[in-house]
């Protein structure tokens, strides 16, 4: 049985990265009996019975396998009530390939006051309003800000992980491209300052080719981590561009001149990407899900889409990937 939640302090929450089937068994010197299942591919163990050899091992587990998150502050809350706690924060933090492998030192969700809570919230927004792409100052004060908090990795990973997957799209600059596919490997805030950095200057470099205002610039960034953070909901030109205070026309002839291609294009692209992704990782799910996830409305206009983009169906695009996988292990 899992041990009583009043005595636990820290809690070591291990996530298997390849879901396989034998999960936590596979790690010897952990007892299965002694852990709570989060979700299937996920458990929590008590950190306090950990010896100095037991610690050792854990930093040698396999970061390609194995995603370890060390959690303070988990005494008084219910078993039950901790692993909907626990699987509700994975669900926001660790989707959309944003989960980091290796060890992290991090506060429970559950205890977090709300003044913290509140100042990471308007953090986060602060690195949502995309000024300090062009004031250093501004982006200075950001970056102490995040490492006073301590709110790096995950209070900002969400929104690096909605923007890197728009940034990916940006056609005609090289350089932005290889920030949105390094995005995923930052993992410490030194990272992150070094990552803000550049991006600050490519995007510096965007805005002179664009010829477009520092404010337009930054409506069409908005816009993007609007579009990556909710494909299903599937919100069109005219409400993007009255969200970021533009008419559709000027948002329309702005956002081409900035990203490279059409709304349609950059939204249907990052519509097939999130396809593939959901097609590789959930085997199971019918196509009509990964469809409705993607935000397509129509499975069989995502088919048709999808094998154009491609050159395979969903089904055999899914199955090669599978394959592929097997293939790795």
């Amino acid at each position: 049985m899992f041990p009583t939640l009043n005595r636990l302090e820290q809690g070591l929450l291990l996530h298997d990265l390849l879901h396989r089937s034998n999960g936590i068994r596979d790690v010897s010197w952990i007892d299965p009996d002694f852990a709570l299942m989060v979700d299937a591919c996920t458990w929590l163990v008590d950190l306090n019975d950990f010896d100095e050899v037991d610690l050792a091992k854990l930093r040698k587990l396999d970061p390609n396998r194995w995603s370890v998150v060390i959690f303070q502050c988990l005494s008084g809350e219910h078993r039950d009530g901790l692993a909907k706690s626990l699987s509700s924060y994975m669900q926001r933090y660790w989707s959309g390939g944003a989960m980091k492998n290796g060890v992290e030192n991090i506060r429970a969700p559950n205890k977090r006051g709300r003044s913290a809570a509140d100042d990471e919230t308007r953090l986060v927004e602060q690195w949502r309003s995309y000024g300090w792409l062009w004031d250093d100052d501004r982006l200075e004060r950001l970056l102490n800000e995040t490492q006073r908090l301590q709110a790096w990795p995950r209070t900002v990973s969400e929104w690096l992980g909605h923007t890197a997957a728009g940034w990916r799209y940006v056609g005609g600059s090289p350089e932005i491209r290889q920030l949105a596919e390094g995005a995923e490997y930052v993992a410490t805030g030194a990272e992150w300052g070094s990552w803000s950095l550049e991006a600050a200057q490519a995007w510096r470099t965007r805005l002179r080719q664009s010829c477009c205002p520092e404010a337009v610039l930054q409506a069409v960034l908005k816009a993007i981590d609007k579009i990556a953070g909710d494909l299903r909901s599937g919100l069109s030109q005219v409400e993007i561009a009255r969200e970021v205070n533009l008419s559709r026309s000027y948002f329309s002839v702005m956002f081409k001149s900035v990203i490279g291609k059409t709304f349609s294009a950059f939204e249907r692209d990052m519509r097939i990407e999130k396809a593939k992704k959901l097609l590789a990782d959930s085997s199971f799910k019918p196509i009509y899900w990964i469809s409705e996830q993607a935000g397509f409305r129509d499975e069989g206009y995502f088919s048709r889409v999808f094998r154009i983009e491609t050159g395979l169906p969903p089904s055999e695009y899914r199955r090669l990937s599978v394959e592929r996988e097997r293939h790795l292990c």
